[in-house]
């Protein structure tokens, strides 16, 4: 008997018309936040065994310091281990300018010791040995000025592209510019600011205690802002111990105590946490994110590995058949489930053109959401902005002749009703069916 195409569009409507309906009324719940997404990538645990922190440089191959080993290890952009660097001592901070010098802050000698590209030594900060009670961390801006944070002396000094001392930036106490513990910095080239991080102390009804906020400063150390709510939970600080930025200014924190990464917009409202529950991090310490490749890598201590997340930006759309990427097969007789999802990256709230369609040897057919039909050609399933859908089943196949159908999500971020192939992200999966 011969397929038409009022056949297979019968077939169609009867496997989705319900399960998009309620799909698209999920758009009650955007959020307007700028959260980013982030996917968990493959973790980087060759010859890791205590990282304590990470840098990369321009461009983006990996620096992993372990203070309890002595070493500098390094990776490639990819992961792959290149070589070690021993001898250090207690090594608990890097940083690498971008033209290559290597900075690294050793607890056990109170300096900060550089290197070229080849790992060869070439100088240290200042005067040398206890230059620094604590060299807590480092961070170093386009211009190679270096900022080094003397923990233990609750300040930030300044080094010239030449290594001679600048100037100095905060003093003892837990009012606004002051430091008590300097953990981390992070310089936002955009914005020209240096994002620091301290244990201020807090009163509880214990007494005095080491809190937990986040200070921004001029790239002069003028103060600007400050904000953090000491505590536990969503959007709080326990114990912030690594800090950076990323090429939109969001700001980063590590949270040793609570084992996540919260993070914030440069104002300080908090956006959002990264975690894996599956996967999680025990006691995270340092962090670096890649301007280029928008990866978050983190020195998990705890858990010997430096976690690696991608940080999405765009839109990610996904959809799978029988929980699978594809190509599947199934017969005529077996069912086959659909489920799609979208991570909105940071373009949640955006007006957008969404679709879903299907590819078969009778055409291509898409889904229209105000018709609740499907209709030959392309016509956009629904208008409206971007949100974080989360996995959603939209039914089964059954019942459809042997062929190959190929099944595509996705999304334009230019809503006018056309698929503009520029502006397109989308997913796709193809399924064969056999007698």
């Amino acid at each position: 008997m011969k397929w038409k195409i009022t056949h297979s569009k019968q077939y169609l409507i009867m496997l989705f018309a319900v399960s998009l309906f309620f799909l698209f009324c999920f758009v009650c719940t955007i959020q307007a936040a700028t959260m980013p997404g982030y996917e968990r990538f493959q973790p980087i645990t060759t010859k890791i065994n205590a990282p304590t922190a990470v840098a990369l440089d321009a461009s983006e191959n990996i620096y992993v310091v372990e203070s309890s080993n002595n070493k500098l290890l390094t990776y490639s952009q990819d992961g792959q281990y290149l070589r070690t660097l021993r001898g250090l001592d207690k090594p608990i901070s890097i940083a690498v300018s971008n033209d290559g010098r290597i900075f690294v802050g050793n607890d056990g000698r109170g300096d900060v010791e550089v290197y070229d590209a080849d790992l060869t030594f070439l100088y240290k900060l200042g005067s040398g040995d206890k230059e620094f009670s604590r060299p807590g961390a480092i961070a170093v801006d386009s211009a190679g000025n270096v900022y080094v944070a003397d923990s233990k002396g609750d300040k930030i000094k300044v080094y010239n592209p030449d290594s001679s001392y600048k100037f100095s930036l905060g003093s003892s106490g837990s009012k606004d510019g002051q430091f008590h513990f300097p953990t981390s910095i992070a310089i936002d080239e955009l914005s020209g600011e240096i994002i620091i991080s301290d244990l201020q102390l807090v009163e509880t009804e214990f007494g005095s205690t080491q809190g937990a906020r986040i200070q921004v400063f001029d790239l002069n150390g003028g103060f600007k802002r400050g904000f953090g709510n000491f505590g536990f939970g969503k959007g709080k600080l326990a114990k912030p111990l690594g800090v950076d930025v990323d090429k939109e200014g969001r700001i980063y924190v590590s949270d040793s105590y609570q084992n996540i990464v919260q993070v914030f917009d440069s104002n300080g409202i908090f956006l959002g946490t990264i975690y894996d529950l599956d996967n999680p991090m025990r006691t995270p310490l340092g962090i670096a994110i890649g301007q280029k490749t928008n990866r978050l890598f983190i020195a998990s201590l705890n858990t010997s590995r430096v976690e690696v997340y991608d940080v999405i930006h765009k839109p990610r759309p996904d959809i799978k058949a029988n929980n699978a990427d594809g190509p599947i097969g199934i017969t005529t007789n077996e069912d086959c489930s659909i489920t799609v999802s979208l991570n909105p990256g940071d373009r949640t709230g955006e007006a957008a053109d969404w679709w879903l369609a299907v590819d078969t040897s009778l055409g291509l057919f898409c889904y229209n959401a105000s018709k609740d039909s499907w209709v030959s050609g392309n016509s956009v399933t629904y208008q409206g902005p971007l949100f974080n859908l989360a996995p959603t089943g939209l039914g089964h196949i059954s019942g459809l002749p042997p062929g190959t159908y190929t099944f595509y999500f996705g999304v334009d971020i230019n809503m006018d009703g056309s698929l503009d192939d520029s502006q397109l992200y989308y997913d796709s999966v193809e399924v064969n069916i056999t007698e």
